[in-house]
C-alpha cells in the first residue's frame, strides 16, 4: 500500500477550490482498487484506517473515519469517472454559484450519492499504477498458494488472513465459542417446547414456546 499517493491526493483536496468532489473520489476508487488496503468484500482492512489518518495528518490534514467511508461510497456509487462528473454536473446545476466545493460535497453526501448511470462499455476507473497492478497480481498469485496450506474455511477469509495473530484468531473462538453455546441453549428450549419432536419447524417450536413461557 502507497500510503505517498494518499498523501498527494489529500494535498489535493486541501488545497483545491473546484475539484474537492473528484479528488474524494479519485481517493475512495483508489481504495477501493488497493488489495492492500480493503477486503474481498470491499471493507478496509484491519489497521488501515489509522495509516490514512496518520498520512492526512503528516500533511497537515484532520481526516476522520466517516469522511473515509464517504470517499468509498462515492467510489462505490460510481465506478466510472463518467459517473462521477455526471453527478457533479447534476449538483452544479442546483448550485447557482455552479461551485463544486467542500459544501457541494456535503450536499451529494447528503443525498446518499443518487445513482447515475454507466455509459455503455464504459470500464470502472482504476487509478493504481502499471506496477501497482502487476505487484498486486503477483502477490495475489503467491497468497493463493500460502493460503491453500491453511484451513482458511475455518476463519471468514474477509477478516482473517495468514498474518493475523494467534490472539485475534483466539478471541474470534472464543466468542464463537460463547455464541454456539447460546444457540445450543436455545434450540434445546425450542425441542423442549414441542416434546422432541425433531419434524416440528422452527415457526411452530418458537409459538409452543411462548405459549409454555406465559403459562
Amino acid at each position: 500500500m502507497r500510503l505517498e499517493r494518499y498523501k498527494r491526493i489529500e494535498k489535493s483536496i486541501a488545497t483545491s477550490e473546484n475539484t474537492t468532489i473528484l479528488q474524494r473520489w479519485r481517493y475512495g476508487r483508489r481504495l477501493l482498487c488497493d488489495a492492500d488496503a480493503v477486503t474481498r468484500n470491499g471493507n478496509l482492512k484491519h489497521g488501515i484506517l489509522a495509516k490514512l489518518i496518520e498520512a492526512a495528518a503528516s500533511v497537515g490534514v484532520t481526516l476522520h473515519e466517516r469522511e473515509i467511508q464517504r470517499r468509498m461510497q462515492c467510489g462505490r456509487a460510481y465506478p466510472t469517472e463518467a459517473q462521477i462528473r455526471h453527478a457533479m454536473s447534476d449538483l452544479g446545476s442546483s448550485n447557482p454559484s455552479g461551485r463544486t466545493d467542500l459544501g457541494s460535497w456535503f450536499a451529494l453526501t447528503q443525498a446518499n450519492f443518487p445513482p447515475v448511470e454507466a455509459p455503455p462499455d464504459a470500464l470502472p476507473y482504476n487509478p493504481l499504477e502499471t506496477d501497482e497492478l502487476e505487484a498486486q497480481n503477483e502477490e495475489r498469485g503467491e497468497r493463493i498458494a500460502e493460503e491453500a496450506r491453511y484451513e482458511t474455511s475455518l476463519f471468514p477469509d474477509d477478516e482473517f488472513s495468514p498474518s493475523s495473530t494467534l490472539a485475534e484468531m483466539s478471541l474470534y473462538a472464543d466468542e464463537q465459542d460463547e455464541l454456539a453455546a447460546r444457540r445450543r441453549r436455545y434450540l434445546d428450549r425450542l425441542i423442549g417446547a414441542v416434546n422432541g419432536n425433531m419434524d416440528a419447524t422452527w415457526e411452530v417450536a418458537e409459538a409452543a414456546l411462548r405459549e409454555r413461557g406465559s403459562e
